[in-house]
């Protein structure tokens, strides 16, 4: 699979960027149109056809995008993940999320910004990113990323109450994410030293 194909790094974004899209069309086309909301659930939604990977990508890259910054909001990804690697790791065929996760709402204008800024990165990074190093994907390697990024996400609940603090917890589980979307077993390899990097930061601060 490449990693800007059907199921790379620049499609998720793309459907991320449409589920505001459809939102927006669905209401009347008025000034509060550009305040409105879009669900988690309606995101999630969007994207749970392409698997594991993409829909752990979301929370991923929120705690670590402008969406990171709303109040709550790492508390809320740091859930997702943990619900999303459990589920994984028990071989779930089709993921489920809590009602109370689903309904929660991220303004559209967050929303945008985050996808604004992160597709560039994505594309470019996606000219680097190709399926390899595919034994990290077979068992029993394959259940430890999502065990690492249960803990990383356990993490974002006490570093929620400081300023960036899920920041390099959220880059480590964003590597393990974008490397289980592309299957790039080098990505999950660099997921592993940087989970090393955070925890070890975090032990010394």
């Amino acid at each position: 699979m490449n990693a800007d194909g059907e199921g790379g790094l620049s499609h998720v974004l793309d459907d991320v960027r449409d589920v505001g899209d459809q939102d927006s069309k669905a209401k009347d086309a008025d000034a509060s149109d550009a305040d409105s909301d879009v669900t988690v659930g309606k995101i999630l939604d969007e994207i749970a056809h392409r698997g594991f990977g993409p829909l752990l990508l979301v929370p991923a890259l929120m705690s670590i995008s402008p969406v990171g910054a709303i109040p709550g909001m790492s508390v809320v990804s740091g859930s997702l993940i943990v619900i999303l690697a459990v589920q994984m790791l028990l071989n779930f065929q089709h993921p489920w999320i809590p009602n109370k996760l689903e309904s929660i709402q991220i303004p559209r204008k967050k929303l945008d910004s985050a996808v604004g800024r992160l597709r560039p990165w994505a594309k470019r990074i996606s000219l680097w990113l190709r399926p390899r190093w595919e034994i990290v994907f077979e068992r029993p390697l394959y259940y430890l990323a999502p065990m690492v990024m249960v803990v990383l996400a356990l993490m974002y609940f006490p570093l929620a109450l400081v300023p960036m603090g899920v920041f390099l917890p959220g880059v480590a589980n964003t590597l393990f994410a974008v490397g289980l979307t592309v299957r790039d077993g080098l990505l999950m390899t660099l997921g592993f030293v940087a989970t090393a990097a955070s925890i070890a930061i975090l032990v010394m601060a």
